[in-house]
């Protein structure tokens, strides 16, 4: 395995866990805005 190969697969372990990030935070701010939406009511 070179470096090349090494370079790869940690971009594209990042891209994974950036999508997951975002995923998640998504999914927060669907929750709270939610919550605020059943305070207010």
């Amino acid at each position: 395995m070179d470096f090349k190969d090494t370079i790869s697969i940690d971009n594209e372990v990042v891209n994974i866990t950036k999508s997951r990030i975002f995923i998640a935070l998504r999914n927060l701010e669907y929750v709270i805005t939610n919550e605020i939406k059943r305070i207010t009511m």
